[in-house]
């Protein structure tokens, strides 16, 4: 993160140097929140593709708790329902990060076409 940061300050003017700084952060906390909600939606959707499939009776679960208080999993008595629930929630991470590898894929190409711009010689304070 604090590569980025010096690349954005070396290549604006000292007088945007503010503003710079300030966007960079800005714009790099939202993507942070909308991908934290994009990888939140993916994983609830492969929870709720899963849970029926894997576990016996498991139309018949209380979703919002489970995710709410993860150890109830283990106050569940049924080996075959925990073991299904367990394996619901591996196997929607694993599609979660198996959907995230081509957008990581994708912004290390992108990264790789940013112009490289030597640093600064000087520094520009006072003048």
């Amino acid at each position: 993160m604090q590569v980025l940061l010096v690349a954005v300050q070396n290549i604006v003017p000292h007088d945007d140097l503010g503003a710079a700084t300030s966007a960079s952060n800005f714009f790099r906390s939202l993507g942070q929140t909308f991908g934290s909600a994009v990888m939140g939606v993916m994983f609830t959707a492969r929870l709720d593709h899963y849970l029926p499939r894997l576990v016996p009776g498991g139309d018949q679960l209380d979703i919002e708790a489970l995710i709410a208080v993860p150890t109830q999993v283990h106050a569940i008595e049924s080996a075959a329902v925990r073991n299904g629930i367990v394996e619901s929630f591996a196997s929607a991470i694993a599609d979660v990060y198996w959907w995230g590898i081509p957008v990581t894929a994708l912004a290390v190409i992108l990264a790789a076409l940013v112009p490289e711009y030597r640093l600064r010689e000087k520094a520009a304070i006072g003048n």
